[in-house]
């Protein structure tokens, strides 16, 4: 069967600046504003998106008669610019990512196949007016998995990906400079999956993956890699389980890591471990929910560091965003109700704690 397509959409709430992007397929009311529309695709993941100078550029996986593309957008405020079909050949590209660059430019990342249908992880740089000016270019050189990236200095980016085996795979850390070239990258880890990244304030990059049954942690700074510390357990995933992912973020003094995992007889679980950032061990993780039980899913934070760590996630069946800080939840606030997330949705914040959120929907 053919998914049906989604429609890609934006709103802003112009009293508290914020802004939030998604796929949904109807206009549902937001309480952050009027949602605009940005594509129609099948897309059923979140599109990824970035703040730049109180704009969101946003790209997404198009799909119509022309075939599979890589589309991009700006967006400001209600208005969209018109979306551009970047000249990047496309095999099954997704898992999109991005992240900014030198001046005006950014960092494009997504998973795809080569020719010889191995999945690899790529990179392109886009100019502001969203040209191509390098890729696309393989970053990864075996068979690849799961991938994380995080901002560094002077329009730098630092990705962490799995590669190798599928039973034991291995983990690589390297960096792509300002002009969109990958560097060597080199091994930091075997039997190692799920990496998630988030960076500090100071420029310390927070990177989070598992071993075993382990959670590790390791610090980047400079591109020096510090330490490694086993924080905790991870959770327990049973046979016909899906782990979709590891997620990270933190506030100024606590980091947070969320597993996000469907059970084989298809409920799905948000799972959290949090600790301070000093700290070389953190309780075991615990399912995410409110004071009363409710259980919070699809958890996804934004990886900048901020006073409050925003989440956006599911909640009773809503699409809404949770605030936490010294390690635990302090506030709920319901975005959208009744949304039926098909993934974890994607949260940014930008300098001034304004925040852009895209999610979809059946």
């Amino acid at each position: 069967m053919i998914p049906l397509k989604r429609l890609l959409r934006a709103l802003l709430l112009a009293t508290s600046a914020l802004l939030v992007y998604g796929c949904a397929a109807a206009a549902p009311q937001s309480a952050w504003g009027e949602i605009t529309l940005i594509a129609e695709t099948r897309q059923s993941a979140a599109p990824a998106l970035w703040f730049a100078d109180g704009r969101a550029l946003t790209a997404w996986v198009g799909d119509d008669e022309r075939g599979i593309h890589h589309d991009a957008r700006w967006i400001e405020g209600i208005q969209t610019g018109e979306p551009v079909t970047l000249p990047l050949p496309p095999v099954h590209p997704h898992a999109q990512l991005l992240l900014p660059g030198d001046g005006d430019k950014h960092h494009l990342l997504w998973l795809d196949g080569n020719e010889l249908g191995e999945t690899r992880l790529y990179s392109a740089l886009l100019t502001g007016n969203l040209d191509v000016e390098r890729g696309p270019t393989n970053v990864s050189n075996a068979e690849t998995y799961n991938f994380a990236a995080a901002p560094g200095a002077n329009g730098t980016i630092w990705a962490a990906w799995t590669e190798g085996s599928a039973a034991f795979p291995d983990l690589y850390l390297g960096s792509i400079d300002a002009p969109g070239r990958p560097q060597a990258p080199i091994q930091i880890a075997t039997d190692a999956r799920n990496p998630a990244m988030a960076y500090a304030d100071d420029g310390t990059i927070y990177l989070f993956y598992l071993s075993g049954n382990v959670l590790i942690r390791t610090r980047l700074i400079n591109g020096a890699i510090l330490d490694a510390s086993a924080l905790t357990s991870t959770i327990a995933i049973g046979d016909g389980d899906r782990l979709h992912g590891l997620y990270a973020g933190i506030d100024q003094t606590f980091g947070y890591v969320f597993w996000n995992v469907t059970r084989a007889d298809g409920e799905n679980e948000t799972w959290m471990a949090s600790g301070r950032l000093d700290s070389a061990v953190w309780p075991p993780p615990l399912r995410l929910t409110d004071i009363e039980g409710t259980p919070l899913t699809w958890a996804a934070p934004h990886i900048q560091q901020a006073n409050t760590l925003s989440v956006a996630g599911r909640f009773g069946g809503n699409l809404a965003v949770f605030g936490f800080q010294n390690g635990s939840l302090q506030s709920i606030q319901i975005v959208v109700a009744d949304q039926p997330l098909l993934a974890p949705p994607a949260l940014i914040i930008d300098d001034q704690e304004r925040l852009a959120l895209a999610w979809s929907l059946p």
